[in-house]
């Protein structure tokens, strides 16, 4: 079975997304970028999905930090911006696996994650 770290500050969107998934994948959840790097070092990740705007340690800095000591974990950047809004320099882009663009469709993101099972 995938396991799964989201990663958002918002407490609705970790339940929502653990409720919706909890049958397809084993969900963890963090709300901070410093709580993910605690259960990364605990847990054996497949996939981590972080929200891209959060405080103190956005998605794309959390990536960086993942990629870095875990690099066989799949990345996938969540946002409501654009890709190309995102100011991302290509080393970093090189270590996302997917984009995911808020909001998203169950079945995509569903099938999405299990692509990288």
């Amino acid at each position: 079975m995938l396991t799964l770290l989201y990663v958002d500050d918002e407490q609705i969107n970790l339940d929502l997304m653990q409720l919706t998934y909890k049958r397809d994948f084993m969900v963890y959840k963090a709300l901070s970028g410093n709580e993910a790097l605690r259960i990364l070092e605990e847990v054996e990740i497949s996939v981590m999905l972080t929200d891209y705007k959060m405080p103190e340690m956005n998605g794309l800095e959390l990536i960086r930090k993942v990629k870095s000591k875990y690099p066989h974990i799949h990345c996938m950047l969540l946002t409501g911006y654009d890709e190309l809004a995102i100011d991302i320099d290509l080393e970093t882009r090189n270590l996302i696996s997917d984009f995911v663009q808020k909001p998203f469709k169950k079945g995509e993101l569903k099938d999405l994650l299990l692509a990288k099972d």
